[in-house]
């Protein structure tokens, strides 16, 4: 399985109930032939990828997301500029959050894998 593109979203989300850092990410993906021997014929032509490798596919992009956000929140390091898109975009809650944001924020994942059809 080879990913041909990737489109990744995040987002910042803050009201009166609590904070939610959302992410986002569709990925069109291709099966690829192990055994061709010209780079042109290594992608297999019209073949659907399967409900189970899509399935996979999408749990392991949203477990490295989800260890993403936990190493954030354990080392303290904003590397997902959390506090910045809740400056830019949700100012009027940015003082509620702004001092404990990384203890607060839950993560939302939503992962899409297509491919051909």
């Amino acid at each position: 399985l080879t990913v041909m593109r990737a489109n990744p979203k995040t987002a910042v989300v803050a009201d009166e109930k609590g904070l939610t850092a959302e992410f986002s990410v569709d990925i069109y993906c291709k099966i690829m032939d192990q055994n061709a021997d010209k780079s042109g014929s290594t992608y297999i032509n019209n073949v659907k990828i399967p409900a189970a490798v899509k399935e996979k596919a999408e749990e392991s992009i949203r477990s490295l997301i989800l260890s993403l956000t936990e190493k954030e929140k354990s080392t303290g390091c904003d590397f997902l500029k959390i506090k910045r898109n809740l400056y830019r975009f949700n100012y009027p809650y940015y003082h509620s959050y702004k001092d404990n944001f990384l203890s607060l924020f839950k993560t939302k994942i939503s992962v899409n894998v297509t491919g051909q059809k």
